[in-house]
């Protein structure tokens, strides 16, 4: 969850604002990605998300506030969800270059495959005594980008490559009445 609600926002606001640090030979000036740098441009995009409040449907538990005003203090996970890959895409348009919007279009559909509930909208339908439908490996699915982000590809760590090395170590195994015994050499060696 802090992949997408704190990470990702913090860098990409950090590059819009052009605040990151510039390393030497490096000009800021030259960054067309930076288009919150000016205060007044920050200062008016915040009023629109804030004007944007209204117009969100009462499930919205916490509608983002004026991030102009309220980015650092205690911006919650969802106002940045709603912010970031739901208002941004249109906000952004016309002001970020296009090469950085089209990339910023395909993290905002990758954010939004990873966070699709419709598995528990057709199968579940809001009814407690069907909640047993979703079972672990569809909860599972939802963290797999993000795990495999954090720990590397799947194969390096998940049961299967478990269970192949098991299946190695017992080949190796050559005398039952003492089968650890080729192994504790195996592990010396």
């Amino acid at each position: 969850m802090h992949l997408l609600t704190l990470n990702v926002p913090n860098l990409l606001l950090s590059l819009w604002h052009g605040t990151l640090k510039a390393e030497p030979g490096d000009d800021k000036t030259t960054w067309d990605w930076a288009v919150l740098k000016d205060r007044d441009a920050w200062e008016e995009h915040g009023a629109l998300v804030q004007g944007f409040r209204k117009y969100l449907p009462s499930e919205y538990d916490c509608p983002p506030h004026n991030p102009a005003e309220k980015i650092n203090s205690g911006y919650k996970a969802a106002e940045y969800l709603t912010y970031i890959y739901g208002y941004l895409p249109l906000l952004l348009r016309g002001h970020l270059p296009e090469r950085y919007l089209n990339s910023f279009y395909k993290l905002v559909h990758a954010v939004q495959i990873f966070c699709q509930h419709s598995f528990e909208e057709l199968y579940v339908q809001q009814k407690a005594s069907q909640i047993h439908f979703v079972h672990q490996c569809m909860h599972t699915l939802w963290h797999m980008a993000h795990e495999t982000c954090t720990l590397g590809p799947m194969c390096l760590y998940a049961q299967w490559t478990m269970e192949q090395v098991i299946g190695y170590l017992g080949q190796d195994i050559q005398l039952h009445s003492h089968p650890y015994a080729n192994l504790a050499q195996l592990g010396v060696e």
